[in-house]
């Protein structure tokens, strides 16, 4: 099995300098976001509603916070060097997103001005899977608004890889009962209403859109076989932003996400329908705020796709 080199052990832990997000942030791309798994909550978008709750003002729903550094694609030369892309694995030409977590500190209001930093975590030894050979790689992007407070952070696990052979299926879990709805309530044990949605090739499209990720697993069918899947699949993102629609419609318009990590083991496809699984875990007081803690699934015809984990504020 190949060692890392001293050039790739070297990057871990280096930040990069920071680099401004491509825009401010913006309703139009917020708005794209809520379309996109048909978030209905006001506080958003709604002054008057926004400013009778304890939040105050309408802010970007906090699962977009990757979304606000993903870079223009167009024209190269205003791309911004990040860590990740001096990192030199021979032979490893594909990247799969395996793990994230995101953790939300302050909101991000319209017109805030972010910037970004990222680091290297971690670099694991040359591992096989039946996806292909290769490294699982741990980053980490810090965002900060124009006050130079940490708006968020989020924790990326990645796996760069050669695919094991051309048209390589990724294998599906085995189907299960989702189990019964349950009514909405903070308590510990209890189970918290089935939401779905279904994934259609439009809905795909807005994904990408939506989120700014334009690589071709979520939208180049030829791709997406060609490296290991059955075919399009869903983005982290636009898992992330039916998480952020999850925690509200469970806990209300004003309650507020204060961590979400999700962990993929399976692709969500296009022409299944996604639907979440969770119960309470936890309801616990943290100085002056109440969080509820909870854990559930994502799961598609095929079956459990996606471990989530989320933490959300409530009032009392």
């Amino acid at each position: 099995m190949p060692q890392l080199t001293d050039e790739q052990t070297a990057l871990v832990g280096k930040e990069s300098p920071a680099r401004p997000a491509p825009y401010a942030v913006n309703q139009a791309m917020a708005r794209f976001w809520c379309e996109m798994v048909e978030d209905p909550n006001p506080i958003y978008f709604d002054e008057d509603y926004a400013r009778s709750t304890w939040l105050e003002a309408p802010f970007a729903p906090p699962a977009m916070l990757f979304t606000w550094g993903m870079q223009p694609v167009w024209p190269e030369e205003g791309r911004h060097e990040s860590m990740i892309s001096r990192l030199v694995l021979p032979g490893c030409t594909t990247t799969l997103a395996v793990n994230a977590t995101q953790e939300y500190l302050v909101p991000l209001r319209f017109g805030d001005i972010v910037t970004i930093t990222n680091q290297i975590v971690s670099i694991g030894e040359e591992k096989t899977t039946r996806l292909g050979t290769g490294h699982f790689v741990t980053i980490l992007d810090t965002f900060r608004n124009q006050h130079n407070e940490i708006a968020g952070t989020h924790r990326f696990t990645l796996f760069m890889y050669t695919p094991a052979d051309v048209g390589a299926r990724l294998a599906s879990p085995q189907r299960r009962d989702p189990g019964t709805n349950a009514s909405a309530s903070a308590a510990a044990g209890e189970r918290l209403a089935m939401i779905s949605l279904p994934l259609t090739r439009r809905r795909a499209i807005q994904a990408v859109a939506g989120t700014r990720d334009y690589y071709p697993f979520h939208h180049d069918e030829q791709f997406a076989r060609e490296n290991g899947a059955e075919g399009i699949f869903f983005n982290t993102m636009f898992l992330q932003a039916f998480a952020g629609r999850c925690s509200t419609d469970w806990f209300g318009n004003d309650s507020f996400l204060r961590r979400l990590e999700i962990a993929m083991r399976a692709s969500n496809y296009v022409g299944r329908t996604l639907t979440v699984d969770a119960a309470v875990a936890n309801v616990r007081q943290e100085d002056d705020r109440r969080l509820v803690d909870v854990e559930g699934t994502l799961l598609t015809e095929d079956g459990p796709t996606t471990g989530v984990k989320w933490v959300i504020e409530v009032r009392a």
